[in-house]
């Protein structure tokens, strides 16, 4: 990346996501050679663990990734995954290096070229040595000898040395001696993770705090700023200062005001809009107030214009900012009951969009089993039918349809209108996927009234596509475009870009269906952009395999098997097993299409035995049925006719009559190899 392109997103403001990770990687792969070095981790780390997902990805992608860069990290502690893997590789039984700083005539330098030039060059080397050419100790030096000379400097250094600290805690020392009457003032703004402007420092004053602190501290170097009105402090003091800080819970709470008095877009569109309130609901959790952190989710709707840009990270770490360690096993910290299900269930939800549904059932079952006997019965009903979507993800059509309808049933008694829309649609989206298009047609028109009533926007616009999706199966071209559309223009009137991104995608299946290949590939390539921008890589796996289909139907099928091993390696790294069969699937389909019959067969079975490992019926009769054909191509009929039969006992035990057809055809083809 160039310098234009680093200020220019220096200027959006913004988090890194995915797109300028990769970006990055893909150009340290280009370049012959560069360094990266990181100097202390640990000040970044909570319990061995990133603090920030951001900062994890970029880690995971230049640790997994290959590039040209050669990479130094120094941390005080081993970085740790998520996942469980170490950043560094640990061999047993080395011998640990103590690193040293700058070498000592690039520390004399910058002593030098820091204002210390009238300095003897012996003193220069002494200071240098004395704190092993640590970066912040040498700017702490420069500000110590400006304000105390050079002599009460080495002084104090070489008391340092005898008692053996090692450079951190030199550091430490030279820190508490230069912080001197204003160390007051930056153990309180320590608290703050963002930079703040003049009136987030003036929060924390007390009446001890000198009228001329600020500009102290700045002139010492202790305090960052960009002379444009934001403060902020390097890792290494804010650590210092914060350790040291007596009455933490006050501070937090002084920095809640502060957040919660900043002003907020009349219609925030990004994350950064919604900033001040991500950190007010922080410094509440730090502060232990958690029903107030809470609060500031449900309150200002925050989750809702989270969830509607796709930034699902910030989201899971809201809700778990507010639970305890084990979700399910210890006290609550929540005293709100009601607070603490929906936040469980809104966990799950975002688990549910993540397609992690074994992890998001957990959490809805949880819902149920605390809802029990609660006159209240929104969040039951809301569990339930997403333990429904679990269900329709794996397949289990009938255990779906059984779902949605025991919530519509409590819905319909208690009147509420929204939920009931939201689960006729949902049982309009099973009777789609086992192609009975007129009957999911029938229950998305109902939803549709009940949705508008209950202005929800959001769902009405999903159900819209899932109609035209429904059209389409009935080749009823028209209905199905402006459905889209419908949708599309609720989508940008809402700015929910996950949904934006699916019409642009359904657009692309629609012009796919009627052979319009290159505007098939021009609305994927639009899904693609958003699901990148949003770092949604549900969909950008979904896309991606989508845009291989039109190359297998165009008959590039080395394009389309390149594609599908794109999408079948973003589903592994999410852990979506149902895509991972799905593309697998796909490639065994392509094979077959190039004749490589028993290669098509070795992936039809490892795509067999995912589907029975999740137990996805509908995909396990799907590919028995592809089995058969390929045995019946090799010219095995009795192979074929057994995967066929088992195939068809499959279709007519969810009743799928679209396959029952076909497989009861070719078998009647077949009659005779098996006697």
């Amino acid at each position: 990346m160039n310098a234009p392109e680093i200020a220019a997103f220096k200027a959006e403001r913004r988090e890194p996501d995915k797109t300028d990770v990769d970006k990055l990687t893909g150009e340290l792969d280009i370049r012959s050679e560069i360094w990266l070095i990181f100097d202390d981790l640990s000040t970044i780390l909570e319990d061995q663990h990133f603090a920030d997902k951001g900062v994890e990805l970029l880690f995971s992608s230049l640790r997994y990734n290959t590039h040209n860069a050669k990479i130094i990290v120094t941390s005080r502690i081993v970085p740790i995954f998520e996942n469980g893997e170490s950043l560094i590789d640990v061999v047993e039984d080395e011998e640990k290096q103590n690193l040293k700083g700058l070498r000592k005539d690039y520390a004399v330098d910058y002593l030098v070229s820091n204002g210390l030039d009238k300095v003897e060059h012996e003193k220069l080397e002494e200071l240098a040595t004395g704190v092993d050419g640590h970066p912040l100790a040498l700017k702490l030096l420069v500000e110590l000898v400006k304000e105390f000379g050079v002599k009460d400097t080495l002084e104090d250094l070489s008391m340092y040395q005898e008692s053996k600290d090692d450079t951190i805690k030199k550091a430490r020392r030279l820190f508490d001696k230069l912080a001197g009457e204003e160390k007051e003032l930056l153990e309180s703004i320590s608290v703050y993770r963002e930079p703040v402007d003049m009136k987030g420092l003036r929060e924390m004053f007390t009446l001890n705090t000198p009228k001329n602190a600020v500009k102290k501290l700045t002139d010492k170097s202790l305090l960052e700023n960009d002379h444009n009105g934001s403060y902020w402090l390097h890792p290494l003091v804010q650590e210092f200062s914060y350790k040291d800080l007596k009455n933490k819970k006050e501070a937090h709470i002084l920095a809640v005001k502060y957040c919660l008095s900043l002003p907020l877009p009349e219609n925030p569109t990004k994350k950064g809009d919604v900033q001040p309130l991500i950190e007010a609901h922080y410094h509440t959790c730090a502060a232990k107030e958690y029903d107030a952190a809470a609060e500031i989710i449900f309150h200002f709707k925050l989750y809702e214009m989270l969830e509607r840009w796709g930034n699902y990270n910030t989201l899971i770490e809201l809700y778990e900012g507010v639970l305890p360690k084990s979700h399910f096993e210890d006290e609550p910290l929540l005293k709100n009951k009601e607070f603490h299900i929906s936040i469980l269930g809104n966990l799950g939800n975002v688990y549910t969009v993540l397609n992690e549904g074994k992890k998001a059932i957990q959490y809805h079952e949880k819902v149920v089993e605390l809802n029990k006997g609660a006159t209240n019965k929104f969040n039951e009903i809301i569990s339930i039918s997403n333990i429904g979507l679990f269900y329709f993800q794996q397949g289990m059509m009938k255990k779906a349809i059984e779902c949605f309808e025991q919530t519509l049933k409590i819905s319909n008694h208690d009147n509420q209108k929204g939920i009931s829309g939201a689960n006729l649609g949902n049982i309009g989206l099973v009777y789609l996927q086992i192609g009975e298009p007129k009957k999911a047609i029938q229950y998305f028109e109902k939803s549709l009234p009940l949705l508008k009533e209950a202005n929800d926007k959001r769902r009405e616009g999903a159900n819209l596509g899932h109609m035209g999706m429904a059209y389409l199966q009935l080749n009823e071209a028209k209905e199905a475009v402006q459905c889209i559309q419908q949708s599309m223009y609720i989508a940008e009137e809402i700015n929910d870009k996950r949904s934006i991104g699916n019409c642009f995608g359904n657009m692309g299946i629609i012009h796919s269906f009627f052979g319009e290949m290159k505007e098939a590939l021009e609305s994927y390539e639009q899904a693609l952009s958003i699901a990148k921008e949003i770092d949604d890589r549900c969909n950008l796996g979904n896309w991606l395999g989508n845009k291989g289909r039109v190359y297998f139907d165009s008959g590039e099928i080395e394009k389309a098997i390149e594609f599908y091993k794109h999408a079948l390696r973003i589903a592994k790294e999410i852990n979506d097993v149902v895509r991972e069969g799905l593309w697998i699937e796909n490639l065994g389909q392509a094979f077959s299409y190039q004749g490589e019959f028993k290669k098509a067969i070795e992936y039809y079975e490892q795509a067999l035995k995912i589907s029975r490992e999740i137990g996805n019926i509908s995909a396990e009769g799907n590919l028995l049925e592809n089995m058969g054909l390929a045995y019946y191509s090799l010219g095995e009929p009795r192979k074929a006719i057994e995967f066929l039969k088992e195939s068809l006992a499959i279709r007519k035990a969810i009743e799928d009559p679209k396959i029952i057809g076909f497989c009861e055809q070719k078998l009647k083809e077949l009659k005779g190899y098996d006697e």
